[in-house]
């Protein structure tokens, strides 16, 4: 960001910035939620349904992270870069 961009499209990538922020845990809950139904198939009453759910929930996912641009992807990217030596920080400051 700098100077040169207008405050619309300066909101406009902070939308797109957050939107991102926020798929990203939820693409990867949609994924982990897969693997834990693929490991316990012995409920199968109502397998195919949740199949779907998670299929609909990753594709959506994955369109909406692609479709906010490289630009936005990259940020989002630096952001959680950023936050691991943190993260790494308060897990060995517990133990």
């Amino acid at each position: 960001m700098n100077f040169i961009r207008g405050l619309n499209e300066t909101f406009s990538f902070l939308a797109l910035l957050t939107m991102v922020a926020v798929l990203v845990p939820y693409l990867l809950s949609s994924v982990s939620y897969a693997v834990i139904l693929l490991r316990n198939k012995s409920g199968k009453s109502d397998y195919k349904g949740k199949s779907f759910l998670i299929a609909v929930t990753i594709i959506f996912s994955l369109s909406d992270i692609i479709g906010s641009g490289l630009e936005a992807i990259f940020w989002d990217f630096v952001a959680i870069l950023l936050g691991i030596p943190f993260y790494v920080w308060m897990k060995r400051r517990r133990y």
